[in-house]
Parts: structure tokens; C-alpha cells; sequence
């Protein structure tokens, strides 16, 4: 009678368990099918940065742009004048008055950084997870599909962590937060976001030198 319990309880657990992996596997498909869908987005965004070490915090503001396949634009309002805009492979930050320009096929970092933007935003969160050497995990929440992206090994740099927070009725991503190796992280929440409009591409022209 042990033994049958024994086996039922297992069964039971292994049906539990495949079950929450069928849901997970389901939401995880109609996150990237829905970002497959998507042409551009716009929306207002609030960056909050912290450095863990110190407790440092600063808050940021701005817009910003997509534009399927591989134009983003986040352009500052507070600070005013900084940006970060990603044409095709072409990656332009303007930081602390500090404006510069990348190939990103020839660094390493850009193309890490770039990937990981356009990818989060477009829900590829297999290819986040598959980019970054990580494992990911996946929650029906009240604010939406949490989608938990953990590296499996430390790195010198690059992501520790990401969490993905996409909204349900049409799942596009409403907060992003990268936690890097070195102690950094960075909250992006996204507000007043419009699907579909034209967006004007001098959001995306990459400022000349």
C-alpha cells in the first residue's frame, strides 16, 4: 500500500510539474509570436540606475522608439540631450555629454547590449536566455507575464540577471531590469506605450561625428 501511495504521489508530482512547464512553454510562444507581430512601439519610459556598492540611485526620463527589425531610439528628456539609438547594427550613446558612436559586429559589448535591448522588446526571451548562458523561468502574475532570466555561471561582464514583465493583453513589455556582474542595475518602466503608428525616422538617424 506504501508502494502505491509512493508511486501516485510521484505521478503526481511529474503531471504537476509538466503541466506548469506546458503553461510556461505556452506563455513563452505567445509572448515572441506576439513581438514577431509587432512594427513599432512608442512609449514614455523612466530609467532608475543604482549602484548596488554605493547606493548610489539616479533617475532618468525620456521616449522612446522601436521600429521592426532593428531600428530603437531612447532618447532623454532628463537628462536632456543623452540618448541611446541602435540603427541596424550601428549603436550612437550620447552619455554625460559624452557622445559615441559603434559598429557593433566589432565590439563585443555594443553587440551584447544592442541584442539584448531589441530582443527583450521584441519578446525573443529564449534568445536573451540562450545569448546570455542562462536559465529562465516564467510567472502568471496580477501585472503580467514575469519572465526571469538568471546567467548560469559569473561572468567579468554582461547580465547577471533580467527580468522581463510583459503586459497581457497584447504582451509587450512594460518594465525591464538588467542587473549586471558589476554591481549595476538598471530599471526601465515603460508608460503611455501606442502600437502601430508611423514613427518619424529621424528618431533613429545616427548624429554625425
Amino acid at each position: 500500500m506504501r508502494k502505491f501511495f509512493a508511486i501516485a504521489a510521484s505521478m503526481i508530482m511529474l503531471l504537476t510539474f509538466g503541466v506548469n512547464l506546458s503553461a510556461q512553454d505556452a506563455i513563452l510562444k505567445k509572448i515572441e509570436s506576439a513581438g514577431a507581430a509587432f512594427t513599432t512601439i512608442e512609449a514614455s519610459f523612466t530609467q532608475t540606475r543604482t549602484i548596488k556598492a554605493s547606493g548610489n540611485t539616479t533617475v532618468s526620463k525620456g521616449d522612446l522608439y522601436f521600429n521592426a527589425p532593428g531600428q530603437l531610439a531612447m532618447l532623454y528628456s532628463q537628462p536632456s540631450g543623452e540618448c541611446l539609438i541602435i540603427n541596424g547594427n550601428t549603436l550612437h550613446m550620447n552619455r554625460s555629454g559624452r557622445a559615441t558612436t559603434y559598429d557593433a559586429t566589432k565590439v563585443a559589448t555594443m553587440m551584447g547590449l544592442r541584442n539584448t535591448l531589441m530582443d527583450c522588446i521584441q519578446g525573443k526571451t529564449s534568445k536573451v536566455a540562450s545569448e546570455n548562458d542562462a536559465s529562465m523561468t516564467v510567472a502568471d502574475t496580477k501585472d503580467g507575464y514575469l519572465v526571469t532570466i538568471k546567467a548560469n555561471n559569473a561572468s567579468p561582464r554582461g547580465y547577471s540577471s533580467i527580468s522581463l514583465l510583459y503586459r497581457k493583453s497584447d504582451c509587450v513589455v512594460t518594465k525591464m531590469i538588467l542587473d549586471e556582474f558589476s554591481g549595476i542595475r538598471t530599471v526601465y518602466d515603460m508608460a503611455g506605450i501606442k502600437l502601430k503608428g508611423a514613427i518619424d525616422q529621424s528618431k533613429f538617424k545616427i548624429p554625425s561625428r
